[in-house]
């Protein structure tokens, strides 16, 4: 509709972190999505204050670091 670019990714991707940032370096419009497949998986979601089925506008990327520079 934009003509920008568009993608999908499977969240088992070793590199996502690297394509999030990089996606933020071209300063492209980011979504992500929470997909829960057992109750198990919506109580574990909900209890860190997401929401499961739903859609979330990605404003930042940013890699944090502990005292040690490891990350988080």
């Amino acid at each position: 509709m934009t003509g920008a670019p568009s993608f999908e990714y499977d969240d088992e991707r070793e590199d996502m972190f690297k394509l999030l940032l990089e996606g933020e370096r071209r300063r492209y419009i980011m979504t992500a999505g929470i997909d829960h497949k057992s109750v198990n998986e919506t109580e574990r979601i909900e209890e860190i204050g997401l929401v499961a089925d739903h859609c979330y506008g990605i404003l930042k990327v940013r890699e944090i670091k502990d005292k040690q520079g490891g990350p988080v």
